[in-house]
């Protein structure tokens, strides 16, 4: 069983198979147009108490979108978006060469230390999932050189927006502090394949440089 918060929400069988032959270029698209699915799933959720509480909100976690727990009863199915993405959390259930995060707080000042756990931070704020939610989106694809230089990481906010950057090492907790100013709003599929193009020019500049010095 999964756990996911307090409650038990499925009972999975065996991972998906993380390593497909779709590119990285198929899969930063399919991220994309995944991400914009699960924002208006949240959208949906937000219109129903789905736990019981007494309270309509987000959901807290993206497999709540698919199936989600309430307190001392069964879960119950919300089938906002399929199985297959719900529980792609982590790498090895990879939905599309890509796993799909819940973010639950956001840095409010600069912080060069991104390992450091967000329990440790001070300068982060919860956030309030009555209100907002955020999401990451992290290729898992990448097992050759070609497929890490492609790569895309997406971060969608509750107010409609997607950001998006060439996939980086650090670990992303909250949703980073300036966003606006490090990451390139996306729009749509085209606007994926522009970033997508100019991150691999980036890298041949790079390359090249470092060729130069190298020689």
């Amino acid at each position: 069983m999964v756990l996911f918060g307090v409650f038990v929400v499925t009972q999975i069988g065996k991972p998906l198979e993380p390593k497909t032959s779709i590119s990285a270029s198929e899969a930063n698209q399919a991220a994309f147009l995944a991400v914009k699915d699960i924002g208006k799933a949240q959208t949906a959720y937000q219109k129903t108490d789905w736990d019981g509480d007494g309270q309509k909100k987000f959901a807290l976690f993206v497999v709540h979108l698919w199936r989600t727990g309430r307190k001392n009863k069964e879960p119950v199915d919300v089938n906002l978006i399929p199985e297959e993405l719900a529980v792609a959390r982590l790498s090895d259930f990879a939905y599309r060469g890509y796993s799909f995060r819940d973010l639950h707080c956001q840095m409010i000042g600069d912080d060069s230390s991104p390992s450091t756990p967000p329990q440790e931070k001070s300068n982060l704020r919860e956030l309030d999932y009555s209100k907002e939610w955020a999401l990451l989106a992290n290729p898992e694809l990448a097992s050759q050189e070609d497929d890490i230089q492609k790569s895309l990481q997406f971060i969608a906010l509750s107010d409609g927006r997607i950001f998006a950057r060439h996939h980086q090492p650090d670990t992303i907790r909250c949703i980073p502090f300036e966003l606006e100013n490090q990451w390139s709003l996306i729009s749509s599929s085209a606007d994926v394949s522009t970033l997508e193009k100019s991150s691999m020019r980036k890298i041949k500049k790079l390359e090249l440089s470092a060729d130069e010095t190298s020689n």
